[in-house]
């Protein structure tokens, strides 16, 4: 065996030893709490780093919102009703905010659908409502407007298919617009997300709701405009009848004449054209068919408004089917505005342009009567009485007078009779009955059956002259020769029996246009 020598560890050495076992252990140690120092101060720094991000995300969210509300606030401060706005818009804005930072932390694809609907809905809510107030305010704005009460159903109507209805939304305008003293308002948000806007009387009882989407989907119905048909459609006419100067076109107006009129006891005259306005009808034609078209082009509620208040009509509405109706009521508005026109006057129940001023006719004074004056009255009381004679007898003559004072037709003296010429029957008498007799009958001298012609003169006048008469001719011509008889010269006559005679203010009455100046 052998024999190892152990080492002995001086006692010198020792405390070396044991001082570097402790400084390596405490080097360890040291180390150990570094690392967790350092550890703990990382945790910390990603602790922070997500605080921070939590609070960015909230402050973000939060900038958003107030972003939001002012720009409500900005939008709505115009109106009225912002302030009943305010608990909805309040409460949209905060559903936006909490959907918004759910959204941004949520992963879950169902979650983040039913956050997106939250945000849309809450967008959706504060647009509703803008618009919503925005046209209510609109509609009251308009309401405030109107400052007649002749305007509504004029150029503005209340929504309703019957009275009732639009009494109650009238009063419900009243009290949105603030015009109905003690009225209030109040608006409430839905589970669906639309508004219902409520307004009351003052003693409490609703007068109605109001609902946004059904509101705003209808376009805004409790008011509407109502075009003015009347109006545009006589100024379109206008400028088809009028020339530069606004009087009427020479194409609608008659010769000049002049009118005779009787006030008290006092006597004027006064210069005139006719207005034809049938003439002003037919170039009015494609303008009403126009007119017509547009009328029909109209909602119910418009038409009726039109109808009634514009065209003045009392009958049912036209809303379908009676073109001819809605015609002849903007037909009556055209000719009722021809009548309303400055200078316009009646003439024999018909229209006429004044061309000068009504004119006082001094009364003539007395003269003494002489021979001369004497014979000359004795001549027109005998013109007048033959003329008055001819009108009597116009039935048997087979001849008219017009309401012009125009002499229409035409005298058959003569007529067949078996293959003979004879006098007509009731010719005879009307000569008797205008005080004139047949003096000789006259014809080819080979035939004693035809007559061409018979000379007359006045009954009971040996020494007066006969005219001859034609077997036919017309009626102007027969009273011209028959007035010549009785005295008149050629010119009275011709102004009495061919031309138009004003007729006096008591002998006026109505009269179509054709008929009073027709001769046939």
């Amino acid at each position: 065996m052998s024999y190892r020598n152990p080492q002995i560890i001086q006692p010198s050495k020792e405390g070396q030893i044991i001082g570097a076992g402790i400084a390596r252990f405490g080097q360890q140690i040291g180390q150990g709490i570094d690392k967790f120092a350092k550890e703990q101060e990382r945790l910390r720094k990603e602790q922070l780093a997500e605080l921070k991000k939590e609070q960015d995300l909230f402050n973000k969210v939060d900038l958003e919102k107030a972003k939001m509300n002012a720009n409500f606030q900005q939008q709505t401060k115009k109106y009225e009703l912002s302030n009943e706005l305010r608990p909805i818009a309040d409460g949209a804005i905060q559903q936006y905010g909490d959907a918004k930072i759910a959204l941004l932390t949520e992963t879950n694809p169902q979650n983040r659908a039913y956050y997106n609907k939250q945000l849309q809905g809450a967008y959706t809510t504060l647009i509703d409502a803008e618009a919503f107030v925005g046209s209510m305010q609109t509609d009251g704005k308009s309401y405030l407007d109107i400052q007649n009460k002749n305007e509504l159903g004029y150029t503005k109507g209340i929504a309703g298919e019957t009275e009732a209805e639009r009494l109650i939304n009238q009063e419900f305008l009243q009290v949105a617009s603030g015009r109905q003293v003690g009225g209030t308002v109040k608006m409430v948000q839905l589970e669906d997300g639309s508004m219902d806007m409520m307004a009351y009387r003052a003693d409490g009882s609703l007068i109605r709701s109001l609902n946004s989407v059904k509101y705003l989907q209808s376009g805004n119905s409790l008011l509407y405009d109502i075009p003015e048909t009347d109006t545009e459609f006589l100024k379109d006419i206008d400028k088809q009848i009028l020339n530069d100067q606004g009087g009427y076109k020479e194409q609608f107006l008659g010769a000049e004449d002049t009118l005779t009129s009787t006030i008290g006891k006092d006597k004027y005259k006064q210069t005139y054209r006719t207005i034809n306005k049938e003439a002003i009808v037919e170039a009015s034609q494609l303008t009403l068919d126009g007119q017509v078209a547009a009328y029909y082009g109209l909602d119910n509620q418009q038409k009726r408004n039109v109808w009634r208040n514009q065209l003045k009509q009392t009958s049912e509405v036209p809303l379908t089917g009676n073109e001819e109706g809605v015609r002849q009521a903007y037909t009556d508005i055209l000719l009722n505005d021809i009548s309303s026109q400055k200078g316009v006057i009646k003439v024999n129940e018909e229209f006429a342009l004044a061309t000068s001023n009504r004119q006082y006719v001094a009364p003539l004074k007395a003269t003494k009567e002489t021979k001369d004056s004497r014979s000359e009255k004795t001549r027109k009381e005998s013109i007048a009485t033959i003329y008055e004679n001819i009108q009597e007898a116009s039935p048997n003559l087979g001849i008219g007078m017009n309401q012009a004072g125009v002499f229409t037709g035409s005298v058959d003296l003569i007529i067949d009779e078996d293959g003979k010429d004879i006098i007509n029957p009731k010719v005879s008498d009307a000569l008797d009955q205008i005080g004139l007799e047949t003096v000789q009958f006259l014809g080819p001298e080979d035939d004693d059956n035809i007559t061409d012609s018979i000379k007359i003169k006045l009954a009971g006048t040996p020494n007066t002259k006969a005219i001859e008469f034609k077997k036919s001719m017309s009626a102007q011509e027969f009273v011209n020769k028959v007035l010549k008889l009785s005295g008149a010269t050629p010119g009275e006559a011709k102004d009495m029996s061919y031309q138009f005679n004003a007729p006096t203010q008591n002998e006026m009455n109505a009269a179509d246009l054709f008929q009073k100046y027709t001769t046939k």
